[in-house]
C-alpha cells in the first residue's frame, strides 16, 4: 500500500507540473502574439498617418498650383481688357488743355521766325519754305494770310516786314478748352487778354485735327 501511494502521488505531482508547463507556455505565447499585434498596429498606425501627410501635402501644392494659376489668368484678363479701355479713353478724351496749349506756343513761333539786323529770315530763302514750316501746325488759308502780311521774298531772300504784333496767347494765362465738333474734331480755346496795343480782348483759336494730326486754323479777337 505504501508504494501505490507513493506511486499516485508521483503522477499526481507530474500531472500538475505538465498543467504547469503547458499553462506556462500558453501565457507567453499569448504574450507574443499581443506584443507583435501591438506592434503590427503601431506600424499601420505609423504607414496610415505618413500617407495622411504624403497626400495633405500634395493637396496643399495642388491649392497653391491652383491658385497661381487663378492669378495668372486674372492678370491676364485684366491686362487684355485694360488695353482696349485706355485706347478707349484716348480717343474720347481727344486733346488736353496741356497739348493744346504746347500746339499754340508751337504756332506762334513759327508765325515769327529768326532774322538778323536787316529783318532777313535766318533759316529760309523762299515763301514756299516758310510755307511749308508753318502749314506743319496751321490750316494752309491761315498761314497764307499771316506770310502775305508778314513776310516777302526778294533777292533770293525772305524778309519780315515790320508792323504791329497781332494779339498773341499768353502761355503764362489761364484759358478755357471745348470741344465744339465731332466731325470734324474741332475745339475752341479763349482766353481773355490785355495789350498796349488792343486793349482788353478776348482770343478765340480754333483747333481742328486732321489726318491724325491737330492744327490751328483760325485766330479771332473780341475786344472786351
Amino acid at each position: 500500500m505504501p508504494g501505490q501511494k507513493h506511486v499516485f502521488l508521483s503522477t499526481i505531482l507530474f500531472l500538475i507540473a505538465m498543467l504547469f508547463a503547458a499553462c506556462s507556455d500558453s501565457d507567453e505565447t499569448g504574450g507574443s502574439q499581443s506584443q507583435g499585434g501591438d506592434v503590427s498596429s503601431e506600424s499601420q498606425k505609423e504607414t496610415l498617418a505618413e500617407n495622411e501627410h504624403q497626400s495633405s501635402q500634395e493637396d496643399q501644392q495642388n491649392n497653391e498650383e491652383n491658385q497661381e494659376n487663378e492669378k495668372e489668368n486674372t492678370t491676364t484678363n485684366s491686362s487684355d481688357n485694360s488695353a482696349p479701355q485706355e485706347e478707349s479713353d484716348q480717343e474720347t478724351k481727344g486733346l488736353s488743355e496741356e497739348d493744346a496749349r504746347q500746339l499754340v506756343i508751337t504756332f506762334q513761333e513759327r508765325l515769327f521766325v529768326p532774322v538778323d539786323e536787316e529783318y532777313r529770315v535766318k533759316d529760309f530763302k523762299t515763301i514756299k519754305e516758310l510755307l511749308n514750316y508753318i502749314q506743319e501746325v496751321t490750316g494752309d488759308e491761315l498761314a497764307e494770310s499771316f506770310v502775305d502780311q508778314y513776310y516777302e521774298e526778294r533777292e533770293e531772300s525772305v524778309y519780315f516786314l515790320p508792323q504791329g504784333m497781332p494779339p498773341l496767347f499768353d502761355s503764362e494765362k489761364d484759358f478755357t478748352l471745348k470741344r465744339t465738333s465731332e466731325e470734324p474734331e474741332r475745339y475752341l480755346l479763349e482766353q481773355p487778354n490785355s495789350s498796349d496795343i488792343h486793349g482788353s480782348f478776348t482770343l478765340h483759336i480754333t483747333i481742328e485735327k486732321a489726318n491724325d494730326l491737330y492744327k490751328v486754323t483760325e485766330l479771332l479777337m473780341n475786344p472786351s
